[in-house]
């Protein structure tokens, strides 16, 4: 037997090894190409949010004050807080009890603020040195009678008090022209957002919610916070229309 003759069958079974070697790789690392997705297979994933238009409205109507809140408080100093504090609460005590004896409800008597601060001497030379204590105590009632405000004031001053101020009419929550004046309001900014929306391609039923309420400055007329006289309840009331995009996109 030649050499040449010797050789061919080496070749081939060399040839045949690395044609299998090639397959099977090709074999492990199409499983792992076909898990990957191509970005044409991606969907994107879109959320439509609804188009908001926000309005105000303004609503007002004329009303006689029916209700007031006066805040009254106590402020002294003494020489240690202990002292500060119990006088002061010892005063504020007999205070609202004054108050009580004019028939005004505990719940209509609230306290806004406790104060105690150090009292500080600065001399020329040296570190500043605390010398008392300056306590103050404030509460707000509010007077449903307002006929019995100038008897309130003078019963808590002969009680102690040190300050009277704050002194507001108004008109209480369910009063028939603060009704008027919301619903005036109310319909007000509504009418708005129906205006704005006819034009501005919002879908036809819309959704509103109300996004604040709050009484506008200048509401007493005459002659001022004067007892018995007219007053005007002013309201702005803020509505926000709700709609989901239909014909245009802003």
């Amino acid at each position: 037997m030649s050499s040449t003759q010797s050789w061919t069958p080496k070749l081939i079974l060399i040839g045949l090894i690395f044609l299998l070697t090639f397959l099977v790789a090709g074999c492990v690392q199409q499983p792992k190409e076909a898990q990957e997705p191509t970005p044409s297979a991606q969907v994107p994933v879109t959320t439509q949010i609804p188009r908001t238009l926000t309005v105000s409205g303004e609503g007002r109507a004329i009303a006689t004050p029916d209700v007031a809140t006066v805040t009254i408080g106590v402020e002294l100093q003494d020489k240690t807080p202990e002292r500060a504090m119990n006088r002061n609460s010892e005063i504020m005590q007999k205070v609202i009890q004054a108050i009580k004896g004019m028939e005004i409800q505990e719940e209509d008597i609230n306290t806004v603020g406790v104060n105690l601060y150090p009292q500080y001497n600065y001399p020329q030379e040296g570190a500043p040195e605390i010398v008392g204590y300056y306590a103050s105590n404030q509460v707000i009632v509010t007077v449903r009678d307002i006929q019995k405000v100038g008897e309130l004031i003078a019963n808590a001053t002969n009680a102690g008090a040190t300050s009277i101020y704050g002194v507001q009419f108004d008109v209480s929550p369910g009063n028939k022209a603060k009704m008027e004046a919301l619903n005036d309001a109310y319909t007000n900014a509504k009418d708005q957002a129906s205006y704005c929306t006819s034009f501005l391609l919002f879908d036809e039923h819309l959704g509103y919610r109300r996004r604040s309420l709050k009484r506008l400055p200048g509401c007493t007329t005459g002659r001022g916070p004067v007892i018995g006289s007219n007053s005007i309840s002013s309201l702005s009331l803020t509505l926000q229309a709700l709609s989901t995009p239909s014909r245009a996109n802003f």
